[in-house]
């Protein structure tokens, strides 16, 4: 489509683009989107849509859970391990770990008992 784009920024600072196209076209419904816009060297502006598509929830099975730590079994059947503390926190991590590690640890034995039971 053709036309003319006018570029301009407001005195707060907000940036409008108006498109005015050389053929008369039917009345369209508004449309709103997050956009990129930039602005290229032959003074066209490009839009490039920002999707904000949905957060996608982790599919992981939680296995085992501590206190600070979490053994999960993905999609992918990977076992991940994550610890997790508050930052305030941060500097029992050590104790967290040593406390709780043998028991993640001995969790994993068992299960891998198990799976070779199957």
């Amino acid at each position: 489509m053709s036309g003319k784009t006018t570029y301009y920024e407001s005195e707060n600072g907000v940036h409008y683009a108006q498109f005015d196209s050389d053929c008369e076209l039917p009345m369209l419904s508004r449309l709103e989107f997050c956009a990129t816009v930039r602005r290229l060297e032959n003074g066209t502006l490009q839009l490039q849509p920002k999707f904000k598509g949905r957060k996608s929830r982790s599919r992981a099975i939680t296995l085992f859970r501590t206190r600070h730590i979490c053994v999960s079994l993905g999609i992918d059947r990977r076992v991940r391990i994550m610890l997790s503390a508050p930052e305030s926190d941060i500097r029992n991590l050590p104790l967290y770990i040593m406390e709780e590690v043998p028991q993640v640890v001995n969790y994993i034995y068992e299960f891998n008992e198990k799976i070779k039971n199957f």
